[in-house]
């Protein structure tokens, strides 16, 4: 329906601004609302060398780029219009959340329980006030992304950037 796609073009929008924003090392070279053979709709990111070390900034950032999506469709239409698309989201944050909790010890407490929802509760505020704070860059991307259903990392720079 119109409305179920501009919820989506929204959740990869807000997937994108988070990229650009606060993970700006990766290079994003493609959004799209169009299904893929998995029946969800995506952002890509360029292939990163290997890295073996990686900075609780950096993690952080990947935090909010998987909380992108959620929050864009939560400021779009309020807590109670996010929607099932943000599943593997959450399951991809929870997984760093949980690593930076226990096995990488960048928690603040012993608790690893406690620490990875307030890693979690955390990256979530800080990706919400990023998309505020950039709501016209949302709002342009999901536009765009209405009109052309697809955008290549040269028109999501354009569009970020101006």
């Amino acid at each position: 329906t119109p409305e179920e796609k501009r919820r989506v073009a929204y959740h990869e929008a807000g997937h994108a601004v988070t990229t650009r924003l606060l993970l700006p090392e990766a290079e994003l070279t493609r959004v799209t609302i169009l299904p893929s053979s998995r029946g969800a709709a995506g952002y890509s990111l360029s292939a990163q060398p290997e890295k073996t070390l990686y900075t609780r900034a950096e993690l952080t950032g990947m935090l909010c780029v998987a909380l992108g999506g959620r929050a864009a469709e939560e400021l779009l239409g309020g807590r109670e219009q996010i929607t099932t698309g943000a599943a593997n989201d959450w399951q991809k944050a929870r997984e760093i959340s949980g690593r930076m909790a226990g096995e990488w010890a960048m928690g603040e407490t012993d608790d690893e329980e406690t620490e990875k929802k307030r890693i979690l509760r955390q990256a979530y505020e800080k990706t919400l006030d990023c998309l505020k704070t950039n709501r016209t860059a949302l709002d342009a991307l999901a536009s765009a992304l209405l009109e052309k259903e697809t955008l290549r990392g040269e028109e999501i720079n354009e569009l970020l950037l101006t």
